[in-house]
């Protein structure tokens, strides 16, 4: 049976994406993953086949699921913002509305605290507490995925202090205009969002131009894959220990720092899965509607310029030894970090298997069709294609087989799982002589 997997940011998602689908591809599924340009191509042609929608949007999902029903598909949701959300709590309740339980199968949920909180909007009992495969391979036991690119950063860079942003509200790579358009209809609060994101830039700029005058090491500047890197780039262009960095996987930028300072930031949340506690720096008195509360919570928190810095000096840049109270509750509950995501569902995929044995075949015109699509998305220079390469950056065979390299390691019943590259854009996974 065929599962169809969309990628959006290739940094954060294909890793864990590899790993669903060699443990997919082991049971006989055949996994396509991609741009999601091609993989909708690919709900229109093929028939009876799984797809792992990565996001519920009102007035934008009903169109593809409407075209995956058509066509014998099955609908399986693993949101990408679980459980991370703003104070007056629009985005969850959006994501995870009556439309979407109506238009699945089965919704993967993150935590238990989701499950109580949207339980009368279920179809039949059909969502299932799974956590996320993305946060299950930072555990101790998946750190030898990472342990060869750690090594290079620090080699590179030495002892560094690691930032990372997500005010791409405030500086959107397409513009303000586009934040206000493709965001307002969806938030009731989008100028307040706006309006926070701005000061945290300008709370930012100015705490690493104070950092960067008495730290003797680097400091790497990782924003939002949707954020606008020359503005940073300008802002720093003096500050000799200043980088402004987005490539390769966070989770190999947190395991190679001395210490990870963030605003509101799910990455503050993978940090403290992989075992060192980030520091959150906020202002005083901040839009908590326009602000992501959980990142914050799991943090070591500051609302001061002066308090960061004194703190930062008083520990000499790390403070390793640092806990949460109350830590792992809030993993467990609200990010199912005790779960064994992978496993779970793909036994969810194996029941429904049953009912689909035949593989789909792409025709030859279709190849052409996906060809010439590729082309544009390799070559094309408009300002959405150039954006959607940014978010996708890694996503080529060159790195796709070094990441499965890796996941082989400690899976040797991978081995017998064939990785081919259908196009720019898009790989399938199945096992050999299937």
């Amino acid at each position: 049976m065929i599962v169809l997997i969309p990628i959006e940011i290739s940094a954060r998602e294909l890793l864990y994406k590899l790993y669903l689908c060699n443990q997919l591809s082991k049971k006989g599924f055949v996994c396509y993953i991609g741009y999601k340009v091609h993989i909708y191509k690919l709900t229109k042609l093929f028939k009876n086949y799984i797809y792992l929608d990565k996001g519920y949007h009102k007035n934008n999902s009903e169109k593809i699921y409407k075209i995956i029903k058509e066509n014998g598909g099955v609908i399986y949701n693993l949101d990408e913002e679980g459980a991370v959300e703003w104070g007056n709590n629009q985005i969850l309740n959006s994501r995870y509305s009556k439309e979407l339980f109506n238009n699945s199968k089965k919704v993967f949920l993150w935590g238990e605290s989701q499950f109580n909180r949207f339980k009368n909007n279920f179809v039949n009992d059909n969502a299932l507490v799974t956590g996320h495969p993305r946060f299950e391979l930072l555990k101790k036991k998946y750190h030898y995925l990472y342990n060869d690119s750690v090594k290079k950063l620090n080699k590179k860079h030495n002892n560094y202090i690691l930032f990372n942003t997500n005010m791409a509200f405030g500086n959107n790579t397409k513009g303000l205009n586009f934040v206000k358009e493709n965001y307002g209809s969806r938030l009731t609060n989008i100028d307040q969002i706006i309006e926070t994101d701005n000061e945290k830039i300008k709370i930012y700029v100015s705490l690493i131009k104070k950092l960067s005058m008495i730290y003797s090491g680097k400091i790497i500047f990782r924003p939002h894959p949707e954020e606008d890197l020359n503005f940073y780039i300008d802002r720093f262009k003096e500050y000799k220990n200043v980088e402004v960095i987005f490539e390769g996987s966070a989770v190999d930028w947190i395991i190679g720092s001395d210490l990870v300072i963030h605003p509101d930031c799910t990455t503050g949340i993978e940090s403290l899965m992989l075992g060192n506690v980030p520091i959150s720096y906020m202002p005083e008195n901040f839009d908590k509607n326009a602000t992501t509360e959980l990142p914050i919570k799991l943090s070591k928190r500051f609302n001061s310029e002066d308090e960061i810095l004194n703190y930062l000096k008083e520990i000499n840049f790390n403070h390793k030894n640092i806990s949460i109270v109350g830590k792992d509750k809030l993993l467990f509950e609200y990010f199912g970090f005790n779960k064994n995501s992978t496993d779970l569902i793909v036994d969810e995929f194996s029941k429904e298997s049953n009912n689909f044995k035949s593989e789909n075949k792409i025709p030859l015109y279709y190849r052409i069709r996906i060809f010439v699509s590729s082309l544009l998305l390799r070559f094309s220079f408009d300002t959405e294609t150039k954006f959607l390469r940014k978010k996708n950056k890694g996503f080529n065979l060159k790195n796709i087989k070094l990441l499965n390299s890796k996941l082989i390691l400690n899976n040797k019943e991978f081995e017998s799982n064939k990785l081919s590259l259908i196009s720019y854009g898009l790989i399938k996974i199945k096992k050999k002589n299937n």
